[in-house]
C-alpha cells in the first residue's frame, strides 16, 4: 500500500512539473495561410478560449496524440489578422497545428533538441555569448537584466546576433547585477547567465514639463494654466513622493505634481519644482524662468522659414515650413504664404487658420509648385488675429530662394532645350555669373559662363558644330 501511495504521488508530481504555459502568437495572412511566431514558455495564467472562434490550435505529443485544443480570436477582420494567446499544455509538445475551422493553415514540428547557450561575457558595455543548435535552427535571443534583489527584466526581444551593446544608463544600479541570455529555436529554449557585476546607482530624475522656460504669460491667462512636473526613478518607488512648487518671488504656490489656477505677481519668476521622499528629504528639483505680464493681447510671431529641399526645381512639389510662437495668451490667426512680397502684388500660395497656444511652437507647412525658374522671395505672414497682437513687426518673414529649371541646359527657363538657349548663353558670355539671372547661363555648373556652357546645350540637342559656329 505504501508503494502504491508513493507511485500515485510521483505520478501527480510528474504531471505537475510537465505542465507548462505557452505564449502563442502570429498572423492569419489569408483563409489558407497562417504565420506562427516563435513559441515562448512563460509564467502566466491561461487565456480564456472562445468556442465560437473560427480559428483553433492543436497540440500533439510525440505519439501523435492530441494533448490540447484551444480556440482563439484575432485582433481584426482585415488581413493579416494578428493573434496572441497563452495556453496551458500538459505534456511534451511535438507538433502544433493552426486550423481555420477544419482546414489546416499552419503546421510546426518542434525540433527534437534544444539549443545550447554558454560563455555569456560582459566586457565594458558589450555583452557577447556563444550558441549552437544541432538541428541547425535559426536562433533568436532574449536578454534579461536584474540587480540585487530585483526581478528579471526583459531588455531585448528576439535579437538575432550574438553580441549586443548594453545601455546601462537606462538600467537600475546595484552591487549584484546579472545579464541572462535566452535562446529560442522556435519552441525549445536554453539560457545562460553572466558573471556578477556592479552598475552605478541612478539619481532620481525630476523635471518640469510645462510651462516652457522663458515663457511669458498674462495674469488673466494664469488662471487657466497648469504647471506640470514629473519624477522618475529606476531604483526606488516614487508613489509616496511629496511635491512642492516654489516661486522665488511669491514662495510656495502648490503641492501637487500638477497645479492650476495659479496666482503670481507681475515680473520675472524663477519657478522651482521640488520632489521629496517619504522622509521629507529632497531627492530632486528643476527650475525655469517665466515672466508674468500685465499685457492683455498676445504676441504671435514667426521664428523660422525653411524648405524641404536644398535645390528647388521648377514644376516640382516643394514644402514650405514655418514655425510660429505665441506668448501672453492663446490666439487664433491666419497664416499666409506668398510667392513675392504681399504688399506689392505677391502671389498667394496658401491661407490657413491656425490655433497658437501660449508659449508653444507650432509648425505649419504649405505645398508649393513653382511655375517659373529664377530668384524668388517667399513670404509668410500672420494676420487676422482673434485676440489682437501687441507687436505687428514680427508677423512677417522673407526667404530668398532660387528655383532651377527642370534641366540645367534649359538656360532661358521655357521648359525646352533649343536654339534659344544657345542664344541666351551667347548673350551672357563672360558675364558675372551671380548677377541677375546670369546663373541660368552657367549650364555646366562650373561657376563661369563660357563656350563650355554652349557645348553642354549643343550636346543636349545633339546638334552639329556647323549650327554652333553659325550662332557664335
Amino acid at each position: 500500500m505504501k508503494y502504491i501511495l508513493v507511485l500515485i504521488m510521483l505520478n501527480f508530481f510528474m504531471q505537475f512539473v510537465s505542465a507548462q504555459t505557452l505564449l502563442i502568437s502570429g498572423s492569419i495572412e489569408s483563409p489558407d495561410v497562417a504565420v506562427l511566431d516563435n513559441i515562448y514558455h512563460i509564467s502566466s495564467e491561461e487565456d480564456i478560449p472562445n468556442p465560437d472562434a473560427e480559428y483553433y490550435a492543436e497540440f500533439f505529443d510525440k505519439t501523435g496524440k492530441m494533448i490540447r485544443y484551444f480556440d482563439f480570436d484575432t485582433f481584426s477582420e482585415e488581413y493579416p489578422r494578428y493573434f496572441v494567446f497563452s495556453v496551458n499544455v500538459d505534456g511534451e509538445v511535438w507538433r502544433v497545428d493552426i486550423r481555420n475551422h477544419e482546414k489546416l493553415i499552419k503546421n510546426m514540428i518542434v525540433s527534437p533538441n534544444a539549443p545550447v547557450v554558454s560563455s555569456v561575457t560582459l566586457e565594458g558595455n558589450k555583452l557577447s555569448w556563444t550558441a549552437n543548435d544541432i538541428d541547425n535552427n535559426n536562433l533568436l535571443y532574449d536578454l534579461y537584466y536584474k540587480c540585487d534583489f530585483g526581478e528579471w527584466k526583459l531588455i531585448l526581444n528576439e535579437f538575432d546576433e550574438i553580441a549586443y551593446n548594453i545601455d546601462f544608463s537606462k538600467l537600475d544600479g546595484g552591487n549584484s547585477c546579472f545579464l541572462k541570455v535566452v535562446a529560442n529555436d522556435g519552441y525549445n529554449e536554453a539560457e545562460s547567465v553572466s558573471q556578477e557585476f556592479s552598475v552605478a546607482d541612478k539619481l532620481t530624475e525630476v523635471g518640469i514639463i510645462f510651462p516652457n522656460k522663458n515663457s511669458e504669460f498674462s495674469t488673466n491667462f494664469l488662471n487657466d494654466l497648469g504647471f506640470y512636473g514629473y519624477v522618475y526613478d529606476l531604483e526606488e518607488s516614487v508613489v509616496d513622493s511629496e511635491f512642492e512648487w516654489v516661486s522665488n518671488k511669491d514662495g510656495i504656490i502648490g503641492n501637487e505634481i500638477y497645479i492650476n489656477a495659479i496666482s503670481l505677481s507681475l515680473g520675472e519668476h524663477v519657478i522651482t519644482f521640488n520632489v521629496k521622499n517619504i522622509d521629507g528629504n529632497l531627492i530632486g528639483s528643476d527650475s525655469i524662468s517665466i515672466f508674468v505680464s500685465d499685457k492683455t493681447e498676445p504676441d504671435s510671431f514667426i521664428t523660422s522659414l525653411i524648405f524641404n529641399a536644398e535645390k528647388i526645381i521648377k514644376g516640382n512639389e516643394t514644402i514650405i515650413i514655418t514655425d510660429i510662437k505665441n506668448t501672453i495668451t492663446d490666439n487664433y490667426a491666419n497664416i499666409n504664404f506668398y510667392d513675392g512680397n504681399p504688399d506689392s502684388g505677391g502671389t498667394l500660395i496658401l491661407t490657413r487658420e491656425i490655433y497658437i497656444p501660449a508659449n508653444f511652437d507650432v509648425k505649419i507647412s504649405a505645398t508649393w509648385i513653382p511655375q517659373t525658374a529664377g530668384d524668388k522671395e517667399i513670404y509668410v505672414k500672420l494676420d487676422n488675429f482673434e485676440k489682437g497682437d501687441n507687436n505687428l513687426s514680427n508677423n512677417i518673414m522673407k526667404k530668398d530662394i532660387r528655383v532651377f529649371p527642370k534641366t540645367s541646359t534649359d538656360a532661358n527657363g521655357d521648359d525646352r532645350v533649343n536654339i534659344l538657349d544657345l542664344i541666351f548663353v551667347r548673350n551672357k558670355l563672360n558675364a558675372n555669373v551671380i548677377a541677375g539671372d546670369n546663373w541660368q547661363a552657367d549650364t555646366n555648373g562650373d561657376g563661369k559662363i563660357n563656350i563650355l556652357d554652349m557645348i553642354a546645350i549643343r550636346n543636349k540637342l545633339n546638334a552639329n558644330l556647323g549650327i554652333l559656329s553659325l550662332i557664335i
